[in-house]
C-alpha cells in the first residue's frame, strides 16, 4: 500500500504542479491579452478622435475648394484683362513709333522750310538792298 499511497500523492503533487504551471502560463496569456486590448483600445480611441474630425475637415475642405475656385476665376479673369491690356500696349507702341516716324518727317520738313525761309530772307534782303541803293 505505501507503494500505492505513494504514487496516489505523487501523482496529486504531479497533477498539482502540472495545473499551477499552467495556471501560471494563462496569467501570463491573459497579462499579455489584457496589455494588447489596452493598447488596442488606445489606438481604437485615437481613430474615433480622427473620425469624429472628419466632418469638420470635410467642411473646411468645402469652404477652402470654394475659395481656390473663386480665386481661379478671378485669376482668369484677370489674365485675360492683362493679356488684352498687352495688346493695347503693343497697338499703342506701334502709334507711337508711326507718330515719331511722322514727328520726324514734319521735323525734317520744318527745318528744309527754314532754310528755305533763311534763303529767301538773304534774297529780300538783296533785292531791298538794290531797290533801297
Amino acid at each position: 500500500m505505501k507503494k500505492n499511497g505513494k504514487a496516489s500523492k505523487s501523482k496529486e503533487f504531479d497533477l498539482e504542479r502540472g495545473t499551477r504551471a499552467l495556471l501560471e502560463n494563462m496569467h501570463s496569456d491573459i497579462k499579455k491579452i489584457a496589455e494588447a486590448q489596452s493598447s488596442h483600445g488606445d489606438r481604437l480611441d485615437k481613430i474615433e478622435m480622427a473620425v469624429k474630425e472628419i466632418p469638420a475637415m470635410k467642411v473646411d475642405i468645402r469652404t477652402i475648394s470654394m475659395a481656390v475656385g473663386a480665386n481661379s476665376k478671378a485669376i482668369e479673369s484677370n489674365s485675360k484683362a492683362i493679356e488684352s491690356n498687352s495688346k493695347a500696349i503693343e497697338s499703342n507702341s506701334k502709334d507711337l513709333k508711326e507718330i515719331k516716324s511722322e514727328l520726324h518727317s514734319m521735323n525734317m520738313a520744318l527745318m528744309e522750310t527754314s532754310h528755305e525761309i533763311k534763303d529767301h530772307e538773304k534774297r529780300i534782303k538783296k533785292v531791298e538792298e538794290k531797290v533801297f541803293a
